[in-house]
């Protein structure tokens, strides 16, 4: 969440600007994972995987149109929520497995808007813009 190629950050600076937020596909699924739990799963593979091992994070996902709307309720603007269509290439789900093992964004856990809220707050990226904007 809020890395490079993560829509959030966009989000927040189209609210920044009195922009609408584009959404591509509003029923699209994302992983929602910060910084702190990558960064957890890469030292707790280090210490416990073998080689040839696959070690993948069972995490919740949520669509991109609940993730426009709780950043859209974070930052209380009442500017709309674009749909622009699916850009080229772009998939509608996020895969970690293969799909003989079928893991991916579409069929994990899915996070209520308040959990979505929840976990951007986390962000220090959105606990910054939050401050600069109220």
């Amino acid at each position: 969440m809020a890395s490079r190629g993560s829509v959030i950050p966009l989000f927040i600076d189209q609210i920044k600007h009195g922009e609408p937020l584009t959404v591509t596909d509003p029923n699209m699924t994302r992983f929602l994972m910060n910084l702190y739990n990558a960064v957890e799963l890469v030292v707790f593979a280090f210490q416990n995987a073998q080689a040839g091992d696959i070690m993948v994070q069972k995490s919740p996902a949520c669509t991109v149109g609940i993730l426009a709307q709780a950043v859209k309720e974070l930052f209380g603007y009442k500017g709309e929520i674009r749909i622009i269509g699916t850009r080229h290439g772009e998939k509608l789900y996020e895969t970690l497995l293969t799909s003989e093992q079928e893991y991916n964004s579409h069929n994990t856990r899915r996070l209520t808007l308040d959990e979505v809220k929840e976990k951007l707050l986390e962000l220090e990226y959105v606990q910054q813009e939050l401050k600069g904007w109220n």
